[in-house]
């Protein structure tokens, strides 16, 4: 955890707080949801991040929480795992939502090398999103070949993880299914290959 704090350059401590989900509440819309609460029952927005713990890497993602009218910290957005409860580092220099698309910040927290790749996917695929336009709270529009490259990218990430998972490295056979190392295969140069499927993607648009 330390090493997340120290990339993000943070002087706040992270804090639990309890999740109570609204009606209105759509997953990955925090900022429009706690600003919905506030219009509703007041209180403010909090700007921050959610901390996130795996096996092999720790992750940091822009949030936003509802302080209440009597200082209550409560998050009311949705979470893919259904906890009552979420891990938060509060905003300590000033940053505010604009809409935009903001990629989380990642550490590897082992000594293989598949989880960079892991990361460099993750990084990608965020700034294909950023060429998107946002219609409303729930529907984001992408062109075509943004579209099919995320889903590329998506699939392609899945397949690390659940590869990184079974406790696979750098020397393992490649998930693919080649009888090739990774590093000789889908980890051969992969940072050329997503920087060569970024400037396609985007120069087509």
């Amino acid at each position: 955890m330390r090493k997340l704090l120290k990339t993000l350059r943070n002087r706040n401590e992270p804090k639990t707080v309890p999740v109570r989900i609204e009606t209105y509440s759509t997953e990955n819309g925090c900022f429009l949801n706690v600003l919905e609460k506030v219009s509703i029952d007041r209180g403010q927005i909090i700007y921050g991040w959610k901390i996130h713990h795996s096996p092999f890497l720790e992750e940091a993602e822009r949030h936003a929480i509802w302080s209440s009218p009597n200082g209550e910290l409560v998050d009311i957005t949705p979470n893919l795992t259904d906890a009552d409860e979420i891990l938060f580092l509060e905003e300590d220099k000033g940053w505010v939502y604009d809409q935009g698309f903001y990629d989380n910040v990642r550490v590897n927290i082992t000594d293989n090398p598949v989880v960079d790749d892991l990361i460099l996917l993750k990084e990608t695929a965020t700034k294909l999103w950023q060429t998107s336009t946002r219609k409303s709270k729930t529907i984001v529009t992408v062109s075509w070949p943004v579209g099919k490259a995320i889903e590329y990218l998506n699939a392609l990430e899945v397949a690390t993880r659940m590869f990184i998972y079974s406790n696979n490295n750098e020397d393992s056979n490649c998930h693919c299914g080649r009888p090739m190392s990774y590093k000789n295969c889908h980890g051969l140069d992969l940072k050329s290959e997503l920087e060569e499927l970024l400037k396609r993607v985007c120069t087509s648009e």
